[in-house]
């Protein structure tokens, strides 16, 4: 089981995580390729397309415990998306946060609702057997006439 301490210090680094990231918004333009085809609940390894392996940089927050965080703004078809990462650090399926702490997490990390009405959540193999749960929500809506 992993536990989860959340002093004011660690408040103060995820907000500032959370500046750092916004104020880098990726583009739509170096993720376009990295994007899944099927609308999957599991995206392995195996279902990466080739060359997403290097994705652009998120900012990480490290957690006692060998938890880790990371946040990005990224543009995308429908607008600005937060994206936020989750992983213990331990390899298996069966090492995934619970439900309560991500969702704990996902509200430290600005995410309005868990799971977003307005987004996604799916579980990603970001290297051989080490899986971490993916909360996507639409930040900003892309302005009509914006392609």
């Amino acid at each position: 089981m992993t536990a989860l301490v959340i002093t004011p210090e660690k408040e103060s680094e995820i907000k500032a995580a959370i500046v750092k990231a916004r104020a880098n918004v990726i583009p739509w333009a170096k993720t376009r390729h990295t994007a899944a085809d099927a609308d999957t609940f599991m995206l392995t390894l195996a279902d990466r397309k080739p060359g997403s392996e290097k994705r652009p940089e998120s900012v990480g927050v490290i957690f006692e415990g060998g938890v880790t965080a990371a946040i990005s703004f990224e543009e995308q078809p429908a607008g600005i998306m937060r994206h936020v990462s989750f992983a213990t650090g331990k390899p298996g399926k069966n090492h995934l946060m619970n439900p309560i702490m991500v969702a704990a997490l996902c509200e430290l990390f600005g995410i309005r609702e868990f799971p977003p009405t307005h987004g996604k959540v799916w579980i990603e193999e970001y290297k051989p057997n080490h899986f971490a749960v993916n909360v996507i929500e639409l930040e900003h809506e892309r302005e009509a006439g914006h392609a």
